[in-house]
């Protein structure tokens, strides 16, 4: 018998302003409604297609999502976790569109949210989880891993000032670059596909 079980949770995250950066076609997993992290592929503004914020002074706001499949088989549990951009629920202000500063700050949000997604595939793997101790042990994985991820997404955007810190910027770019690759083993596996 093979039971399948998917949780997932949905963040926005606001940005505000930016200059210049250049970019990488995005990939697409499911066409219609998310956009999978996929290493070397970067959003365009092109992926924001949610309709903008007008009461928020932000330019631009990333929704992503970040979740598992538990596939048990044989009393074997493999976990399978995904960090998904959502298009429909990310938006940009007209002014902000060709802003690749503001962009690779989007970029970054998308970033952090995949090394936290890594952390949880590591754990996982390391965790001795079966089928009578699986919602208790997956459920505070996931918990404390999605905590810390919303707390560190209100920090970045709090000490970059939503990108105008340009010296705080850059400091939280080598700093999602370098939690990405503390944790590079567990980077998803999945073939990326150009959606071009």
């Amino acid at each position: 018998m093979k039971l399948i079980i998917a949780v997932f949770s949905t963040v926005l995250i606001g940005s505000f302003l930016a200059f210049q950066n250049t970019k990488i076609p995005s990939t697409e997993t499911d066409k219609t409604s998310t956009i999978r992290w996929c290493a070397g592929q970067e959003l365009e503004w092109r992926d924001f297609k949610g309709k903008p914020d007008t009461r928020t002074n932000h330019q631009a706001r990333t929704n992503y999502e970040v979740g598992f499949d538990i596939n048990i088989e044989h009393g074997k549990v493999e976990f399978v976790v995904t960090c998904n951009f959502v298009p429909n629920k990310s938006w940009v202000k007209k002014p902000a569109i060709g802003n690749d500063y503001l962009l690779r700050h989007e970029q970054l949000h998308f970033d952090l949210a995949e090394a936290y997604a890594r952390k949880m595939r590591k754990q996982f793997a390391e965790s001795n989880i079966t089928v009578h101790n699986l919602q208790e042990k997956s459920d505070k994985i996931y918990e404390t891993n999605w905590k810390a991820l919303v707390k560190m997404q209100k920090e970045y955007d709090h000490d970059t000032h939503h990108s105008i810190n340009k010296v705080e910027q850059a400091k939280w770019d080598k700093k999602i670059t370098r939690m990405l690759q503390e944790n590079l083993d567990y980077q998803d596996k999945t073939n990326c596909q150009l959606s071009k």
